[in-house]
């Protein structure tokens, strides 16, 4: 998924323009499946030095990550995810900080794409568009 490639980049990007070296230990796929989000969470947690905060893919990733680093006596964990989905705030501990993604937004300017796109069937096809929206960042102090 080019968002998980762009993800990464921005994480390894921060680190070095904070002068933090990368350790490859610390970064974990997963196929976003509860089980492998756990099986991420539990290799991280078994790393030598384990994670004081954790960077998740989604909210998901985060809420399976949250549970099992819990179930496992990791309570000061700090953790950030992106969409902020309104459940997060019925965990005991949601992520610190998540990115919004207005997903109707999205799917209104996708929805827009998609119409202008029928209408236009049989003009001459049209070069991909590539659209970016902005996120917000949203920060949980209640933690």
């Amino acid at each position: 998924m080019s968002s998980a490639d762009e993800r990464l980049q921005g994480y390894v990007q921060s680190l070095a323009k904070n002068h933090i070296s990368l350790d490859g230990n610390l970064i974990v796929e997963t196929d976003l499946t509860s089980e492998q989000n756990i099986g991420a969470m539990r290799k991280l947690l078994e790393t030598v030095d384990p994670p004081t905060a954790v960077v998740a893919f989604n909210d998901y990733v985060a809420i399976d990550a949250i549970r099992y680093a819990k179930s496992k006596g990791f309570d000061h964990i700090y953790f950030s995810s992106y969409a902020n989905l309104p459940i997060t705030s019925y965990l005991d501990h949601p992520p610190v900080v998540s990115v919004e993604q207005f997903p109707q937004q999205q799917a209104e300017r996708a929805i827009d794409i998609l119409l202008r796109l029928i209408d236009a069937k049989d003009a001459p096809t049209e070069a991909p568009i590539k659209i970016v929206m902005d996120g917000k960042l949203v920060i949980n102090l209640n933690n």
